[in-house]
């Protein structure tokens, strides 16, 4: 059926076009803000649609993965080394190049991926070392994830270096050494 067709089209991933009238005249100013209520949505729709096959997927795909890649990143100082958000939002495969270690990044699902991904990845990094430090601000993090940003977009680089952090990094801009 097409009508059918054209549905599920529009709802393989998340429906772009969906957006209330208030949603549709502040995703004007703000990049991307629709299309994080709408993950959001889409997320608790397909859990609450398909409860089973939804945390089948997610586990196998998002869960079973980060495992994996802790388990090979664990023992690798240099792991240790990256910033906090790095390991939460991305995949890190190791690779030497050129005798020094770097990291090929495969972006995590953003809800999802912090969800079934970096909360697994940090309760492995808690039972590793005991350190109760590895949980320090996994739920700002999932929020940061699953929230839209209220700051108009074209504000931000101003704001951000009116203050000297970078709010996706939560580091300064300016390093303390590089000031005055």
């Amino acid at each position: 059926d097409l009508l059918e067709a054209a549905y599920q089209s529009r709802n393989i991933t998340i429906d772009f076009a969906k957006a209330g009238t208030w949603g549709r005249q502040y995703n004007r100013y703000t990049a991307f803000f629709n299309a994080a209520l709408q993950g959001n949505v889409r997320m608790f729709e397909a859990i609450a649609e398909r409860p089973v096959a939804t945390t089948a997927k997610a586990i196998s795909l998002i869960t079973l993965p980060s495992i994996g890649l802790y388990l090979l990143n664990r023992d690798i100082p240099e792991y240790y080394e990256q910033p906090r958000w790095k390991r939460d939002l991305f995949w890190m495969i190791p690779a030497m190049i050129g005798g020094k270690q770097s990291w090929y990044l495969i972006p995590k699902p953003f809800e999802l991926g912090i969800l079934f991904g970096t909360t697994v990845e940090r309760f492995m990094e808690y039972t590793d070392t005991h350190d109760k430090a590895a949980f320090d601000k996994l739920a700002a993090r999932a929020f940061d994830a699953g929230m839209p940003s209220m700051l108009p977009t074209v504000l931000t680089p101003f704001i951000e270096i009116a203050a000297n952090k970078n709010y996706f990094t939560n580091r300064p801009i300016v390093p303390r050494g590089e000031e005055d």
